[in-house]
């Protein structure tokens, strides 16, 4: 913003310089030996005036320009709790999603929705045979506030875990971020300052976020394709095992990459809201199914 008002503060005193410049002749004294040192006077005066009216005028356009300035900085700094910048914050959430799931045999329907990652050769019967598996409660959330993001804990703090669940979701705005809205997830969390979240984005992106002593870092993402704004729906699963994050969205793999930060931490359902409209953005999740992987 500093590079605009110098540039607007140059601009008027170059006018002020140009309009001094072309009074000065205007403001001469009439040659020795004038025929008619009247005129000459009259025209001095004629000139003081026409430079009175155009430095009235300048001084008019000026304070217009000043005020511009002061208006634009107002609107910018108005605000302050819609960040320009894609997912400047989040509100930690310390409370738990109220449910007490308890651990449950694995149904055949729960296992067939693993197939993808027995199909690209990232879990075994082994790895099932010595999971725990919970079902947890239905998940209905909205959040206004532009480029935000929250989250309930689930209760549970994995290293080696699975989610899967039937997202769905919906916008109060049909002009909202869409690269900042979604249904995600939070883990290897300690707290708002060290945390990671991978979410689909509405335009059509997954995207991982990793903050680690308040410093964010956007991890290895990759595209999906296009999903459905304002209101959508999508099935999401997140794989976490031996520090590598692997990503589907309706079965298929959109990105995968290992980091050596990830640890045992909270888990937790998240949405990304991109508008402040009404009741902002609303994120459903159903069938929520978590695998707790052996260490």
């Amino acid at each position: 913003m500093k590079s605009r008002i110098s540039i607007l503060i140059v601009s008027c005193l170059l006018i002020l310089l140009m309009l001094a410049c072309g009074t000065s002749n205007e403001l001469t004294n009439p040659p020795a030996g004038s025929p008619d040192s009247n005129q000459s006077a009259s025209e001095t005066a004629a000139a003081l005036a026409k430079q009175s009216a155009q430095i009235e005028a300048t001084n008019v356009a000026i304070q217009a320009t000043n005020q511009a300035i002061l208006d634009a900085q107002a609107t910018l700094l108005a605000p302050t709790e819609t960040p320009e910048d894609p997912f400047a914050g989040e509100d930690y959430q310390g409370e738990e999603i109220p449910s007490d799931p308890e651990m449950v045999e694995i149904t055949t329907e729960a296992r067939e929705k693993l197939q993808p990652l027995f199909a690209e050769g990232l879990l075994s019967d082994d790895d099932l045979e010595t999971a725990e598996f919970y079902r947890l409660d239905d998940f209905d959330e909205s959040w206004a506030q532009i480029n935000w993001y929250q989250w309930w804990n689930t209760g549970y703090q994995p290293q080696n875990f699975i989610i899967r669940v039937d997202s769905a979701w919906e916008t109060a705005s049909n002009t909202a971020n869409w690269f900042s809205s979604g249904c995600d997830f939070v883990y290897s969390e300690s707290d708002e300052s060290n945390h990671y979240m991978t979410f689909l984005a509405l335009d059509g992106n997954v995207h991982t976020f990793r903050n680690l002593k308040n410093k964010f870092t956007e991890m290895k993402g990759g595209y999906y394709g296009k999903v459905g704004t304002p209101n959508g729906d999508a099935e999401l699963l997140l794989m976490v095992k031996d520090q590598y994050v692997t990503f589907f969205v309706n079965g298929r793999k959109v990105v995968r990459f290992q980091d050596p930060n990830l640890t045992a931490g909270n888990l937790g359902l998240t949405l990304n809201s991109g508008t402040i409209k009404d009741y902002g953005f609303r994120c459903m999740m159903t069938d929520i199914d978590l695998w707790i992987l052996a260490e």
